[in-house]
This record gives structure tokens, C-alpha cells and sequence, in this order.
């Protein structure tokens, strides 16, 4: 069985982690992960052929992808999320085509902080998009807002990346 670019993968260790792969190399040198559990994770570099014997050996997991299920029809997202989501894909879609080195704490620094100054967006604000496009599968739609989770604690809402 072969890793693949989005796997959501149990690692082996005292305490367990789940990470998504990001980016696998082609060539030899690092991939990259990302925790999913840790709230404040980037991507760290990964040996791909020794994650791939943990994976022949049974010490690595493949999980099913809880993020798998997003909306892929515009039609039923309401024009108010979408509005929010290409707003933020705008912001990044530069930065994670620029693979490998978004993923790279070296050149990620420098790109978010051109990234600042072209779009007059926070450092804050840039790292809570890439984050949540890295976490959520890797798509535009993982930046649609999570609107079902805010305000009014216990209230039931209709729409919202929860609800899809």
C-alpha cells in the first residue's frame, strides 16, 4: 500500500499522532506532514521510505478522512461563504503553489511576510488560512467558514462546514 499526498495517517510513538501528508517528494529529501491535533502545528519534514515501512509493517495507520465529505457543488453553498472562501483562497493560492517551500519554517517566514505586505493582511490572519486549507484536505473549500460553530451556544444551525 502506498502513502499519498492527503493521507490522514496514525503515527507509532509514546503518544500517538495523527497528521495529514501534505507533499510527497519525488526525489529524495524530505516530504512533508502536518499534525492535526496540535492547534498551533506547521508542517515538519518527514522521511517518506521509513513512514512507508512503518506503513508495511502495520505500525502506521491509514484513517478515514473526516474532511473528505466537503462540499464540492457551489450551487448549495450560500453565496456569503463563498464570498468569505475566495477571499481567503485569494490570500493564499499563491502561497501553496509554491511548493515545497511553503512547507519549509526556513522560506515559509519570508513568503507570508510578502504576502503581509501585498494584501495588507496579518501574519495571524495568513498562517489561520494555510493552516486550515493544510488540515482540511488541501482545497479552496477547506477555507469555507465554519459559521454553524459561532455564537448562540446550544442553538442548532443550518448551514456551515459542519453541517455538510
Amino acid at each position: 500500500m502506498n502513502i499519498l499526498r492527503n493521507d490522514v495517517l496514525r503515527l507509532p510513538g509514546e503518544k500517538p499522532r495523527i497528521v495529514r501528508v501534505l507533499w510527497i517528494n519525488p526525489h529524495i529529501g524530505p516530504s512533508f506532514v502536518m499534525d492535526l491535533e496540535d492547534p498551533i502545528a506547521m508542517p515538519e519534514p518527514i522521511d517518506l521510505k521509513e513512514l512507508s515501512e512503518l506503513l508495511s509493517q502495520g505500525e502506521v495507520k491509514i484513517l478515514p478522512d473526516s474532511w473528505s465529505t466537503l462540499v464540492a457543488n457551489d450551487e448549495i453553498i450560500p453565496e456569503k461563504h463563498r464570498v468569505c472562501r475566495d477571499e481567503c483562497w485569494n490570500v493564499i493560492s499563491a502561497l501553496v503553489s509554491a511548493e515545497p517551500a511553503i512547507f519549509s519554517s526556513n522560506s515559509r517566514g519570508a513568503l507570508v511576510r510578502a504576502k503581509m505586505a501585498d494584501t495588507g493582511k496579518t501574519k495571524k490572519s495568513i498562517y489561520g488560512y494555510l493552516r486550515r486549507y493544510w488540515v482540511r484536505g488541501q482545497t479552496p473549500n477547506a477555507l469555507l467558514p465554519d459559521y454553524a460553530n459561532s455564537g448562540a451556544k446550544g442553538k442548532s444551525r443550518v448551514w456551515g462546514v459542519a453541517h455538510w
